[in-house]
């Protein structure tokens, strides 16, 4: 309609109808890369996210298609190589690196991408991404990373692939148990291993990827594919074997040249394995052996890898048994639950979805078989516990939360985005790490969903089928949203940290003992729960030390051990808490009721009002690889969070692995 614009005295509906017409047809004749790779000539395509549109780009770079297809034309790029282009995509988006490769691998096209780059680049892309998540120091360099850059410049994408003979096997990753032997088995560069391993395991499982001991295993690992790598190097004639980052004609030399940065690595691996022959050791930190037990169990060993017939793994207590058969068939499971686990309210016996649905589990189980002649393997993953669910373990996306294919979910709990803020707030966990192990027992999303329910309490159960809980289980890589953490362990003292007691107005101040135990507290909450020995009230004293408290001045009233402000622990445990968490959570929930009530200007609250200000919202929550956004009406917004900051946008946030925003319409 030309010259209706411009032209004022005329109205535009006739206008803006037939440009909403025209992209609504546009939307709906679409390509999705969701409903497969795209190909042909669509007129549109619409990509959920931005990692979903570089998984496409970077796939198309490997295959060499970027001509074919008119989306990409105004990509412009400084070199005509793939390895080059591949790490300049990825360079600009470090903080979608795993996002993407979880693209790339559930669409099956990971392997075809990661062998196109060379293992400078892999190095360059696996450096910017450990740098975008706060893990730098995960991995030290590579051994030989003063090599000399190919003379003629990247090589062209067949070079590489057709030249490179085959390295001997490699120790097993650490993640292994999250790909199909056919990728993790790849004959793959060290540097493009662990590109692909650890981008995956960021973005299925946030919260193992940052516990030390599963750190140590990724170094061990690290350190023997170098290894294997330099000195299968030496043993290749140049002529044959060609690298276009490593001179192979002084390999040998090479090889001696740099044996004291290698036998700085594998002292480093020696540790690990010292460590782990002597885990059951009484000479070991509690809290370390619990961690060194945590991170193994998530290791699949060649026992766990059998030829195609039912797997069943069971266990002594409340293990339940599900049978899969892999073949043309449906599957059936079968479920079988103790009566001694089937204890506690009846909302929390319910399982999920997932484990009833057997179509599903078994297409999906099938999608990890790969057939290479004899070697044909199926792993199961089976573990079904009522009194707390395996985490250990992730299998496929679809498996494990078939609801979070959709776009968005409906929720009455939108606020619980909020706790992001509020967890910064307080310096969660951070002063909790030193001594519980906070951080590296609990993800950034376990966390958020612990303190969302021990705010709710009782409310829990009415709130239990809110199809939030799901989605912070899948982002925390939980294959079910019953259970919290269930190998979380901590036998620590417990002291209030610092900064929060000095927050805190001037109480009085009051103590109990129980058995060999001291508690101290004050009316919002406590202050120190520790073991003690000698005179109780010496303890006392010790004790308030750490909040800078003169002790001339101290005026302690003797009280009941169950007087203390706590958050009773039943409550807790029936929002699926195992004990030491729920001790945890019942001794802090207290004071964030407190400092919530004072943000938000409720000083003589309920402590029911916080929650209702704070968490519940109804609200729809997009969800995609990258991106959270949470929209909710600008009537449900409320002045008082604006005033504390929780209702702001937390942007990007490395720890959390998404970019977190904040919308009111």
């Amino acid at each position: 309609m030309p010259g209706s614009l411009a032209d004022k005295s005329k109205k535009n509906s006739a206008w803006q109808s037939a440009l909403r017409n025209t992209l609504d047809v546009l939307y709906r004749q679409a390509a999705r890369p969701v409903d497969g790779w795209v190909g042909g000539n669509p007129p549109a395509v619409v990509f959920r996210d931005q990692s979903e549109m570089l998984a496409c780009l970077l796939f198309d770079i490997s295959q060499q298609q970027l001509g074919q297809h008119w989306w990409w034309r105004r990509r412009n790029f400084s070199s005509p190589y793939i390895s080059q282009r591949i790490r300049e995509v990825l360079l600009n988006d470090a903080r979608y690196i795993p996002a993407i490769f979880s693209h790339l691998t559930r669409g099956g096209k990971a392997l075809q991408v990661v062998m196109g780059l060379e293992p400078t680049h892999a190095n360059d892309i696996f450096q910017a991404m450990l740098g975008e998540f706060s893990l730098a120091g995960i991995l030290s360099s590579r051994p030989d990373e003063e090599r000399q850059p190919h003379p003629h410049g990247s090589p062209p994408d067949d070079y590489y692939e057709h030249t490179r003979p085959s390295l001997p096997s490699q120790s097993i990753p650490p993640w292994k148990s999250l790909f199909s032997a056919k990728i993790w088995r790849a004959d793959l560069r060290p540097e493009q291993a662990a590109l692909l391993g650890i981008a995956y395991t960021l973005h299925q499982r946030p919260a193992i990827i940052r516990n030390r001991i599963f750190q140590h295993r990724i170094t061990e690992w690290w350190v023997k594919a170098i290894q294997s790598e330099v000195r299968h190097a030496a043993e290749i004639s140049p002529a044959t074997y060609k690298f276009p980052d490593l001179d192979l004609a002084n390999a040998h030399d090479r090889g001696k040249a740099t044996s004291s940065n290698i036998d700085a690595q594998i002292e480093v691996a020696a540790e690990v394995e010292n460590l782990s022959s002597n885990r059951q050791s009484t000479q070991l930190d509690p809290l370390l052996s619990h961690e060194l037990n945590y991170a193994q169990s998530d290791i699949v060993t060649e026992d766990e890898v059998s030829p195609l017939f039912i797997h069943e793994l069971h266990e002594s207590r409340g293990r339940a048994r599900v049978g899969i058969q892999n073949g043309s068939a449906p599957a059936e499971s079968r479920i079988q639950l103790s009566t001694q686990d089937q204890a506690g309210p009846a909302v929390l016996r319910k399982l999920d979805t997932e484990w009833k649905t057997s179509n599903t589990c078994a297409s999906s189980r099938n999608e990890h078989i790969d057939t290479e002649g004899d070697k044909s393997v199926a792993i199961a993953h089976t573990e079904v516990h009522s009194r707390g669910l395996s985490e250990e373990h992730l299998e496929d996306d679809l498996d494990v939360n078939p609801h979070f294919s959709n776009n968005w979910i409906d929720t009455r709990l939108g606020g619980i985005v909020f706790l992001i803020n509020l967890l910064q707030q307080l310096g969660l966990p951070h002063d909790f790490d030193e001594n519980w192990g906070l951080g590296r027992q609990l993800g950034p999303w376990a966390l958020v969903d612990s303190l969302a329910r021990a705010l709710l309490g009782k409310e829990f159960s009415a709130l239990y089928d809110d199809p939030i809980w799901r989605v912070l289980a899948k982002l925390d890589g939980r294959r079910t949203k019953w259970q919290i953490a269930n190998k979380f362990s901590a036998k620590a003292d417990y002291h209030l940290p610092l900064a929060w007691y000095q927050w805190l107005h001037a109480e009085k101040l009051y103590w109990a003992t129980w058995r060999n135990q001291i508690r101290i507290w004050t009316e919002t909450c406590v202050l120190a729960e520790t073991t003690f020995s000698g005179d109780a009230y010496t303890s006392c004293l010790a004790n308030l030390q750490i909040f800078n408290l003169d002790s001339a001045q101290i005026c302690l009233q003797r009280s009941s051990f169950r007087e203390a402000p706590m958050e009773i622990r039943a409550h807790l445990r029936a929002c699926g808490m195992n004990p030491d968490l729920a001790r945890l959570f019942a001794l802090i929930t207290p004071f964030v009721r407190r400092f919530l009530a004072e943000q938000l200007q409720m000083q003589k609250a309920h402590k029911r009002d916080p929650v209702r200000e704070l968490l519940l919202l109804d609200s729809r929550l997009y969800l995609s690889s990258s991106h959270i956004d949470l929209v909710a009406s600008i009537e449900h917004s409320r002045f008082k969070l604006r005033c504390a900051g929780l209702d702001q946008d937390p942007g990007w946030q490395p720890d959390y692995g998404r970019v977190v925003l904040i919308h009111f319409s």
